[in-house]
């Protein structure tokens, strides 16, 4: 390829073909805080968007492709797209690009549970219309998250199931954790409940009971466990149980966490520790289809995480002769599902998938 030839013009440099002014930006820029697009994960690194936008826009024509191999959970692609350029990210973490890809992913479900009925064209307006700046949706996605979280109904339209309502899945995550906290008490370990689930009603798991998950809280220094790495990722996972001063098992509710923040903050983890991935029985399907990437299965694999299915952990939990032993919950489904008040789950994308990942 000829390199681009280029003059340079009072400080700026003006490629000789397309006419696109690069100038140098030589000032400070203010760091703004951080949006909800970046704060939904905890990756470390992260760059000050408004700051790697400014150089994006400064250094890289409208269309034009911004590549970084180095891409960490993605500021800088995602400013990119923000800004009318594609990008491609590439990075040693799977854990990373995974966090990208979700990122950009489609809001299907967000867009269902605002208006409970929806046809397939007002899906794909709703999508294309928020995000302006992203490929046109993809209709193949689309079309999964209704057949996975709608009913049809008539006049080609479709209908939310009901257990996929937000206070249904909030429920569901709460009965999740307190049951795994009545086994962890009942087999004599310590329990550590995640920060942000502490205040969650217990009521939302035992209608009868008063209190909050903070109740089953008996570790009171997470920070002097043994076997954690980063304990300000550790601390936010759903729950830990905890035996002789170390992490003997940890859990994430794949009800309001997504599976790929569920691994990045089980790599904080050492991965000798037990590592619990609960989700409903009906999602089996989209855990499958993670697993086949293999970024995704390698390191689902290597830091020790496994499936434990909501139906199941409730029928273990309601037999009396089960002895708490979670590992053999592992993978095994059960043939009626059990009301557990919360029914199938999907999971909260982001934003439309537009970015390219290099192998």
């Amino acid at each position: 390829m000829t390199p681009l030839r280029r003059r340079v013009v009072s400080g700026s440099a003006v490629p000789s073909k397309t006419g696109f002014s690069i100038t140098q930006i030589n000032r400070q820029i203010p760091p703004h805080a951080h949006t909800p697009m970046y704060v939904w994960h905890k990756y470390w690194s992260r760059k000050t968007w408004n700051a790697v936008q400014e150089y994006v826009k400064a250094y890289c024509p409208p269309g034009g492709i911004v590549f970084d191999p180095f891409s960490g959970s993605g500021v800088t692609a995602l400013e990119a797209l923000k800004a009318g350029r594609k990008a491609i990210a590439s990075d040693l973490m799977p854990v990373a690009t995974e966090i990208l890809r979700l990122t950009v992913k489609p809001v299907n479900l967000a867009k269902l549970q605002e208006r409970g009925r929806v046809s397939f064209t007002d899906m794909w307006e709703a999508i294309s219309l928020e995000f302006p700046n992203s490929l046109t949706s993809d209709s193949t996605s689309i079309k999964e998250a209704l057949v996975s979280y709608a009913r049809p109904v008539a006049g080609g339209e479709w209908m939310l199931k009901p257990q996929y309502g937000k206070g249904q899945i909030r429920r569901a995550h709460t009965r999740m954790i307190a049951l795994l906290a009545e086994i962890g008490k009942k087999n004599g370990h310590k329990i550590w409940v995640g920060r942000r689930e502490q205040s969650d009603a217990v009521s939302e798991a035992f209608p009868s009971r008063s209190g909050t998950l903070r109740d089953y809280v008996t570790v009171k220094n997470i920070a002097s466990l043994e076997k954690i790495h980063r304990v300000e990722d550790v601390e936010f996972m759903d729950l830990l149980w905890v035996k002789d001063g170390a992490v003997a098992a940890a859990f994430e509710v794949e009800s309001t966490t997504q599976m790929t923040e569920a691994l990045k903050r089980g790599s904080s983890l050492d991965p000798s520790v037990p590592k619990f991935l609960l989700l409903p029985q009906d999602r089996q399907d989209q855990l499958r289809r993670k697993l086949e990437s293999p970024l995704f299965q390698n390191a689902f694999a290597n830091e020790g995480w496994r499936p434990v299915f909501f139906e199941a952990l409730e029928e273990a939990f309601s037999d009396k002769k089960w002895h708490g032993d979670i590992s053999t919950l592992v993978d095994q489904k059960v043939k009626k599902a059990v009301d557990r008040g919360s029914g199938d789950q999907g999971e909260l994308f982001a934003r439309e998938e537009m970015a390219e990942f290099a192998p």
